[in-house]
């Protein structure tokens, strides 16, 4: 008899305390902060293979992005295929590669210049005018890897606090 009570009693504990996790963390994950681990060493010495970031979700939602800014950027929905990438092209801008430099024009004015490094492009690449929903993101140590243009869709949101190593 109590056994029996004993045990359903654990049992709805249990599930209660599962239901509330699942109903704080999933809302929390989606909306708020999320983990990530760094894959890669192109946003180093800033962030380096393996650190543990918290990213701002609320960044993503409320659409609050600017030039210089690192964010975290998703290539596709695979799991695994996300990385930090900077802003530097906004918004209805024009961006060009040419022997190195980056150059961004907004409303006809020189915005920003920037010598890249890593792989020089030989030729004039010019990225063209970015749409309304797009940026141009770089990585501060390697220019081919991830960089070019992407869909505000893909970003994730902005690292808020580095975890782990301290």
């Amino acid at each position: 008899g109590s056994d029996v009570m004993g045990y359903t009693d654990t049992m709805n504990m249990v599930l209660k305390i599962l239901l509330l996790g699942i109903i704080v963390v999933i809302p929390i994950h989606y909306f708020i902060i999320k983990p990530f681990i760094v894959p890669d060493d192109v946003m180093s010495p800033k962030y380096k293979k393996g650190d543990i970031l918290l990213i701002d979700r609320i960044s993503y939602f409320r659409n609050l992005f600017s030039r210089d800014d690192v964010v975290l950027i998703r290539k596709d929905k695979e799991p695994g295929n996300k990385f930090l990438r900077r802003l530097m092209g906004l918004p209805n801008e024009r961006v060009i590669i040419n022997d190195g430099i980056l150059t961004i024009y907004g409303e006809g004015k020189l915005v920003k210049e920037l010598p890249l490094f890593g792989y020089v492009f030989s030729s004039l690449k010019d990225i063209g005018n970015l749409d309304t929903h797009e940026y141009f993101v770089i990585g501060d140590t390697s220019l081919e890897n991830g960089s070019g243009m992407i869909d505000r869709r893909n970003i994730v949101g902005k690292p808020l606090y580095k975890l782990w190593p301290l």
